[in-house]
């Protein structure tokens, strides 16, 4: 009896004991889950770029920094339903359509809400340009998608137009300018093409008939120069397009004159490698023994480099390039005015007028 006396009170013990316990740990299970405060505000974010014609289209959705995931988000282009695209783990969401046409659109994200979040909706704005001719060098159409490409946003407050492509800027009609490009702008020294390969590639991008056209005009133009040289010059003749609608641009407006450069100096250092993409600042600064692996810091190089440094520093002196010897007249829309700077400087009306030409037709 004794011994069961015993047993019962440790078995209270053992009880009052667990009671103790369970009620000092509850508590914190119970914090612990505790649901997530209802109503929180929710942010949601929208962008969009381009790939050639395509529109990619993506954002987030997040609420109290955290990310919200397997949100349904409603994405429409203009009044264009373009589906239902649930949020991923990390709260991100992406679609993509086809570019739309030319103008001004509008992207939009709509998050409905829940029990937990509040609703959201986020839109972008952008403009999509009509296509042009030219499609590189200076000058050259802007990227239809905002934030893609090389040329600024137009976002209809802080830039307000696409300045030399759709109008000269008021802002310089009165600040002379000098603009101009080199021969072989497209130069791309792993690229060796035969003639075969080089026509495939132009008639792919400009039609049979145009390609051959354009091809039998370079070979008349510089018989000299091998194929490879030469289809590195296509897009130095669609550059030249370029800096004609900016010459004519600034020439209509009245103000200040414009200047011209063609720089054609090809150099002695590299197999073919012509009047590359910025070449001619070697020149422009006279560093032709800086860049002695470009220019071979010949004599030749050094006379050219003197009259064009020259020529750059007047510009910047008094606004006219010209020096003793070697007048530069200014340009206009109708005869085109170039100095082209070569081993013999010149100025010549319209150089490569008729391989232009071709491209614009």
């Amino acid at each position: 009896m004794r011994s069961l006396r015993k047993l019962w009170g440790f078995a209270l013990a053992a009880t009052a004991w667990a009671l103790v316990m369970m009620c000092w740990l509850l508590p914190g299970r119970a914090e612990a889950t505790v649901p997530q405060a209802p109503n929180q505000q929710s942010v949601l974010t929208i962008s969009a770029s381009g790939n050639g014609n395509t529109l990619n289209i993506s954002g987030s959705l997040t609420a109290g920094g955290q990310p919200i995931s397997g949100a349904d988000i409603i994405v429409t282009l203009d009044t264009q339903d373009l589906g239902h695209v649930p949020t991923g783990a990390d709260g991100s969401y992406s679609t993509s359509t086809p570019l739309p046409n030319s103008g001004t659109h509008v992207v939009t994200a709509t998050f409905g809400g829940d029990k937990t979040n509040h609703p959201a909706s986020a839109t972008q704005r952008f403009a999509v340009a009509p296509p042009a001719p030219a499609t590189t060098g200076p000058g050259s159409a802007p990227n239809p998608v905002p934030r893609a490409g090389f040329s600024p946003t137009v976002d209809g407050r802080v830039v307000t137009l696409r300045s030399f492509y759709d109008v000269a800027p008021e802002i310089s009609k009165n600040v002379p300018m000098l603009i101009g490009n080199v021969s072989e702008e497209g130069n791309r020294m792993s690229s060796r093409p035969t003639e075969a390969e080089w026509h495939a590639t132009l008639a792919r991008s400009m039609g049979e008939s145009k390609a051959a056209a354009f091809i039998a005009a370079m070979k008349k133009a510089h018989p000299e120069r091998s194929i490879r040289l030469l289809s590195y010059g296509v897009n130095g003749i669609s550059s030249r397009n370029n800096v004609q609608r900016m010459v004519k641009l600034k020439h209509e407006q009245k103000g200040a004159l414009v200047y011209q450069y063609y720089f054609t100096w090809q150099s002695p250092m590299l197999e073919d490698a012509g009047a590359w993409h910025t070449a001619e600042l070697a020149f422009c600064f006279d560093n032709t023994k800086r860049c002695e692996q470009g220019t071979g810091n010949t004599p030749e190089a050094q006379a050219l480099a003197k009259k064009m440094a020259t020529a750059w520093a007047n510009f910047a002196r008094t606004g006219n390039p010209s020096q003793p010897g070697l007048t530069w007249t200014p340009s206009d829309a109708t005869r085109c005015q170039t100095m082209v700077f070569d081993n013999r400087c010149r100025m010549v009306d319209d150089p490569e007028g008729e391989l232009r030409r071709i491209l614009l037709s």
